[in-house]
Parts: structure tokens; C-alpha cells; sequence
């Protein structure tokens, strides 16, 4: 921090002051998520109908993840006995846990694929649309930076929110810090490292091998995407990395779709109807995916409505919670950042 002594006074006021107002965001809103989750956690352990509630949205989201919720909700109805259900299912049909949110807007994160950002970093995974302020912010405060100190404008690097660790400027930092990440053993670190390989991003050879290999130890360190990862190289099968085996394949989707990953609950599902007669595990499957906002598994769905396997009053109810599933991932600003896109990818 020698460097600072080099500059103006005002200068210095101005990083300081940025710098605290930065941390005291931060703090607030950690805090505030705190507060508002253990209110809602003994909201609904609580016998008493009249048990205080925190009112703030994410109290309100969160109580209706409840898992008194989901499992009144969010599961189509088995033909099964509940005591064979509990025998068979091995926790799988258990409360299911919430998705995700953005740790800084606290709005149910999108799918994978739709509008969401790893820090590689900290791992932490933020909407698009925050970590794009973020960075617009920054830029505005660099801008005025140098109209008013053009000799010395002290310019200001890209912070992640939530840990404060600087964002890289060149994949070759990205990849610096991945790779000591890896030897602390963050899973999320494999995982990014895996996906690189897998489609040949910044600079690395596309090579599926070591996609494979990275994704697997993500997955033995608790990653669940990564052991989605693993599950759909078992179901394809490639002579070059990996032999097909449905079974392998099964055990890893069944323990992604404990943590709650919507896509493995859609695959599962998929692998049911193409094996089984009964189908009616299946459309269990697809209905508590469909309900956390899965488009895929809600087709799934229609089609075994239309087809006379899935009853009208489950279609409903499953079309009603995929439908508020979605609305939950939308926000003015999530809406504002995707039409900007689009009209910078229209413009190139």
C-alpha cells in the first residue's frame, strides 16, 4: 500500500471511503440473509400456527421450500405405499433442498447454462446479471476517475462481492489461481478446470480425458454438478475415456439428485421410462424437476397428460409450480441484462 502515499489526499479519501462502504454492503447483507434464514428455520420447525415469521422475501421463498412444502407440493402421487416408498427410494424422494440463490440479490438462481457465474475465486456462483453490475459499477468509478485525476487516475480493479479477491484480467491469472485452488482441493476448482478441458476454453486443448479426470475428482470432493458430469460420460460412453454403464451412471445421478440438481432428477426419469414398465417412477421424477422450473421435464410431463399416464389434477399442480419456479428466477434486472445481450450479440 506504499503507492499511496503518492497521491492526492482526495485520492486517497476516495479509496477509502470505497473500500468501506464496499465492506459494509458485504457485512449488511451476509447478515441480513443470516437473520432472515434462522427466522425462517424455526418458522417452520414450530408447532404453533402463530409462530413468528421474518416477512422479507427470501424468508417468504424459503418457507415455501419448506420441506413440509415440497413434500405436500412438489411430489406427483405414487401408486406405491409410503412404507414401500421409503424401503425402495433410499432417501431419494426425501425433502428436497431449495435451489440455490444469488448470494447478493437472493433471487433463486437460473439452471445451469442460463445465466450464472462460478468465481473462481471463492466458488461461489452469482447470477449474471449482478456479477455485470458489478463490473458496470467499477468501470463508471474508473470513468470519473480519470476526468478528474487524468495525471494519476488510481484506476480501480474488478472485486469479486463476496470474498473481495480481485477478478483476473487474463485467463492465464484465471488459470494460475484454479490451479492453486486444486492443490487446497475445491471442488469447484476441478470443476472449472474440467469444463476448460472438455470444450477447449482459454487456451487449453480440448481434450475429454482430462474433462473426465478433473470432473471426477470434483465429484469425489462433493461437487454436484461435477458428479452430473460424470453420470452423463457413463450414459454416453466414449471407447476413449470411459466404457457406457447405465448402472455407474444411476448411482451418480441418484446422489446429485439428493443435493437437489434438477437435471440428474430429469435424467433419472428419462432412464426409468426407457427401462421400466411402470412409468409411474418416472413421472415422480419429472415432476419434482419440472416443479423446481426444468422446461424439459415439464414436456415430459404433457406428454405423459396427453398420452393418459399423468392424471389432470398432478398436470396442474406440476404446471403451477414450474410456472412459479420460473417467475421465482426473474427479476427486472435479470430481464434488462438479457436484452442487453442480445442486442450486443445482434449488433456483432
Amino acid at each position: 500500500m506504499a503507492f499511496l502515499v503518492d497521491l492526492p489526499a482526495s485520492c486517497r479519501i476516495d479509496i477509502f471511503v470505497f473500500y468501506l462502504l464496499s465492506w459494509t454492503v458485504t457485512i449488511a447483507r451476509l447478515l441480513s440473509r443470516y437473520l432472515c434464514r434462522r427466522a425462517s428455520m424455526e418458522g417452520v420447525a414450530a408447532d404453533d400456527k402463530n409462530a413468528t415469521r421474518c416477512n422479507t422475501p427470501c424468508c417468504t421463498r424459503a418457507s415455501v421450500h419448506s420441506p413440509r412444502t415440497q413434500n405436500a407440493d412438489f411430489r406427483l402421487t405414487s401408486t406405491a405405499s409410503v412404507a414401500e416408498e421409503n424401503d425402495d427410494d433410499n432417501g431419494l424422494f426425501s425433502p428436497v433442498p431449495p435451489r440455490p440463490e444469488c448470494p447478493i440479490c437472493m433471487l433463486t438462481l437460473p439452471l445451469p447454462g442460463n445465466g450464472a457465474t462460478c468465481m473462481s475465486c471463492c466458488g461461489h456462483i452469482l447470477c449474471s446479471s449482478c456479477m455485470h453490475e458489478n463490473v458496470r459499477v467499477v468501470q463508471e468509478n474508473n470513468t470519473r476517475r480519470m476526468a478528474r485525476y487524468p495525471d494519476n487516475p488510481c484506476m480501480l480493479r474488478t472485486r469479486c462481492p463476496l470474498c473481495r479477491e480481485t477478478i483476473p484480467r487474463t485467463t492465464e491469472e484465471e488459470l494460475i489461481r484454479l490451479r492453486q485452488k486444486m492443490e487446497s482441493k475445491k471442488a469447484y476448482a476441478f470443476f472449472l478446470i474440467g469444463e476448460k478441458y472438455q470444450f477447449g476454453l482459454d487456451g487449453l486443448k480440448k481434450n475429454e480425458r482430462k474433462a473426465f479426470e478433473h470432473y471426477l475428482c470434483a465429484a469425489d470432493l462433493g461437487h454436484v454438478y461435477a458428479k452430473l458430469k460424470v453420470a452423463l460420460s457413463y450414459l454416453v460412453g466414449n471407447s476413449d475415456v470411459v466404457e457406457m454403464d447405465v448402472e455407474e451412471a444411476t448411482d451418480y445421478l441418484v446422489a446429485a439428485a439428493k443435493e437437489g440438481c434438477v437435471e440428474a432428477r430429469f435424467l433419472l426419469g428419462a432412464i426409468e421410462h426407457s427401462t421400466k414398465e411402470d412409468k409411474s417412477l418416472a413421472y415422480k421424477h419429472w415432476g419434482i424437476s419440472a416443479s423446481f422450473g426444468c422446461d424439459r421435464s415439464m414436456n415430459s410431463i404433457k406428454r405423459g397428460f396427453d398420452e393418459g399416464l399423468v392424471t389432470e389434477d398432478e398436470y396442474q399442480r406440476v404446471k403451477r409450480h414450474h410456472q412459479k419456479a420460473n417467475d421465482e428466477m426473474k427479476s427486472e434486472e435479470r430481464n434488462k441484462y438479457f436484452a442487453d445481450k442480445r442486442d450486443k450479440e445482434e449488433q456483432q
